[in-house]
């Protein structure tokens, strides 16, 4: 008995594991996709300050529930490449 309770909870953490990488993987998508708009908004309105450009796409992001990715995320998100 006590092996399986053991075995259950080894899935069970692998499980939950698994679901938050799925999570924190849709949110780093999401960011990259909203920065390279972000990017592209700005190359298309060279005129235009783009700093407005950023805040006034992130700030909309609450008015499409699609997203799953806030403000406070985009804002912490970064990558880079890692040089061996």
């Amino acid at each position: 008995m006590k092996y399986l309770l053991v075995a259950s909870l080894i899935c069970l953490a692998y499980w939950c594991g698994r679901l938050h990488e799925q999570e924190q993987s849709i949110k780093d998508y999401q960011a990259a996709c909203i920065l390279s708009d972000v990017c592209h908004y700005m190359v298309d309105n060279i005129g235009v300050d783009a700093e407005e450009i950023y805040w006034d796409t992130i700030d909309n992001l609450d008015c499409d529930p699609r997203f799953k990715v806030t403000k406070e995320e985009i804002e912490k998100y970064n990558w880079g490449y890692q040089y061996e």
